[in-house]
């Protein structure tokens, strides 16, 4: 099963799946893909147009008045996980 991303399937979760909510352990944050190398270079490679980036207010009271969608413009993959980084800031690929 070491390839497998979900380690704990079973017929039973297959059974139940989209049926009701399933518990299941993974191992995606072992894969490559995952690393923050692997996330540059998916943000780099990704289609532009398929690509949002929000951000908005710390504050909890001015949240929802302060979201704001950006656009990556010609970021490269590795700032643009250095801006997800340091917070308030993420990014949707659609």
């Amino acid at each position: 099963m070491a390839n497998h991303i979900l380690s704990d399937w079973s017929a039973e979760k297959a059974e139940a799946f989209s049926r009701r909510p399933i518990l299941a352990e993974h191992n995606v944050h072992e894969r490559s893909m995952f690393t923050n190398d692997g996330l540059a270079d998916l943000l780099d490679r990704y289609p532009r147009e398929a690509f949002n980036i929000y951000t908005m207010d710390n504050s909890a009271a001015g949240a929802k008045e302060s979201f704001r969608r950006g656009v990556p413009g010609d970021l490269s993959g590795e700032e643009i996980l250095e801006a997800v980084k340091r917070g308030m800031l993420w990014v949707n690929l659609r």
